[in-house]
C-alpha cells in the first residue's frame, strides 16, 4: 500500500497545531537556522529508502539541498522529483 511521508518546516512553535501530529506529519522547527536546514536534517533521518516519487516546495536553496539528498544519497531519479523553489532568501517573490 502506498505510504505518504510529509515533512513541514516552521520557524517556531507558534506555527504548530496538535492535529498535524495526529495526521502523521513530521513538523520541524528551524529557529534562527537557514530556511530548509531543519527539513533536510529531518529527511536524512526518515525511512524513505523505498520512495519512488517526491514533491518538494520550499525556499530555493532548500529545494536544491533536498533534491541533492534524494538523488545522491537515496538514489531517487531526478525525473521522479517535482520541485519548486518558490522564493529565495534576500530576493522579492
Amino acid at each position: 500500500q502506498p505510504r505518504l511521508t510529509c515533512v513541514v518546516e516552521v520557524p517556531d512553535a507558534t506555527y504548530l497545531h496538535p492535529e498535524v501530529a495526529d495526521a502523521g506529519i513530521t513538523v520541524v522547527q528551524r529557529g534562527t537556522n537557514a530556511s530548509g536546514s531543519a527539513a533536510v536534517a529531518a529527511l536524512v533521518d526518515l525511512d524513505v529508502d523505498d520512495a519512488d516519487y517526491a514533491w518538494v516546495c520550499a525556499e530555493g536553496s532548500a529545494v536544491a539541498a533536498i533534491k541533492r539528498h534524494l538523488t545522491k544519497e537515496r538514489g531517487l531519479a531526478r525525473r521522479a522529483i517535482t520541485a519548486s523553489g518558490f522564493w529565495s532568501v534576500g530576493r522579492p517573490r
